[in-house]
């Protein structure tokens, strides 16, 4: 190793971390120092240990450029059958940056170092003591930062992890139980359909005319229906004109309010203003007064703005919605496995307002069904 008693060093030695989200082990953060081989000659060492597969090593300038091709790198194999990397790179007697990536052949994160070399290193004496303690102190400021930094992201890491463990542990039995005590029968309201949708007998299904609409009638977003004959009836201000979408029969002013749905493969719901608009463009979007859940393709989302995707585990093929009215907020439910999904607060609406279910499907297959009243938690 070079002496640095009869020469000027400035060293930094910057490490910058990527938390990683797998459960694969690294080798440890690169360490770079002076080598000296003799004859004269200055190097870099890059040295790094503990991997498995061995990792790539890669040198850039100041400039970002690759300058691998200048360095020599060995690989090592220890007693635990871990693999040790060094690579060597020559210093020119200049002011320059070096980067050393050590890059795992897994899809891991990268470890990097990085050394800034000044002029003043080689013979020659300058004012190098100043520049010392001014870099000095940045360096310090900067590990600092980055120190707080990776707390706070290991910190909100560990917080998301706890919280979706804690949303996807099932709910006490006595919950339950309490939720389904406020289970209300539900029924569809024809008057409000939209006309490219067909209604069961008993008013508990709807699915989409598989007859009545065009192929291409509809996207997945269902923004816009044109529907292959008009029918009659859309003169009617409370149906919807524009989304295939229906309201059930019975709305709410107060009180707290349980019922469940059987989905299809496309699917939105949950509830909605009166007064919200039902007809030309809309979305539904807490702002235009609907709160609701999406299924679409086994991808469940959160109906804001723009969507909440949610956890892919979460893919329920019966929900439970209960809305408060008092507490101004509606949650949704996986029945099979009685765990929370996810929950709208803060629902504006006018006091007095009634507040009404909402059943929207592009499924032409298969129907989207009320659920009878449950009558326990059992």
């Amino acid at each position: 190793m070079v002496s640095v008693e009869s020469k000027h060093l400035l060293v930094i030695l910057l490490l910058l971390v990527r938390i990683p989200v797998t459960g694969s082990a690294l080798g440890s953060q690169p360490s770079v120092s002076l080598h000296s081989p003799g004859g004269g000659q200055t190097q870099l060492l890059c040295r790094s240990e503990g991997w498995f597969p061995a990792p790539a090593v890669i040198w850039t300038d100041r400039d970002g450029h690759d300058v691998t091709s200048l360095s020599s790198t060995t690989v090592e194999k220890d007693s635990q059958g871990l693999l040790s990397v060094s690579s060597y790179i020559p210093v020119q007697q200049e002011s320059n940056i070096f980067s050393c990536l050590v890059r795992s052949a897994l899809p891991e994160p990268d470890w990097e170092s990085q050394l800034h070399i000044p002029r003043d290193f080689f013979p020659g004496p300058s004012g190098w003591m100043v520049a010392l303690c001014v870099t000095a102190a940045v360096a310090v400021a900067v590990s600092a930062l980055l120190v707080i930094q990776w707390g706070r992201m290991d910190m909100n890491f560990a917080l998301r992890r706890e919280i979706d463990t804690v949303k996807r542990t099932p709910v006490p039995k006595s919950e339950w139980q309490w939720l389904c005590s406020a289970a209300g029968e539900l029924t569809l309201d024809p008057d409000t359909a939209h006309g490219g949708l067909v209604l069961s007998r008993d008013g508990l299904g709807v699915r989409l005319d598989r007859w009545m609409v065009s192929q291409s009638s509809l996207s997945k977003e269902g923004r816009r229906v044109s529907l292959g004959k008009q029918m009659d009836h859309f003169a009617n201000p409370r149906r919807f004109d524009s989304q295939p979408c229906v309201l059930a029969r019975q709305g709410f002013t107060s009180g707290r309010h349980y019922w469940e749905v059987e989905g299809n493969e496309d699917w939105r719901i949950g509830v909605s203003r009166e007064s919200a608009q039902r007809t030309r463009g809309f979305k539904f979007t807490p702002q235009e007064g609907y709160w609701g859940l999406g299924c679409y393709s086994s991808c469940l989302i959160a109906l804001t703005d723009p969507v909440t995707p949610l956890h892919c585990s979460l893919q329920p093929r019966r929900v439970g919605v209960c809305v408060d009215i008092e507490e101004r907020q509606v949650s949704f439910y996986s029945v099979e496995t009685r765990t929370h999904i996810y929950t709208f607060t803060d629902m504006v609406f006018k006091q007095g307002e009634k507040i009404c279910p909402f059943f929207w499907t592009i499924d032409k297959q298969n129907e989207l069904v009320l659920l009878p009243p449950v009558s326990g938690g059992d």
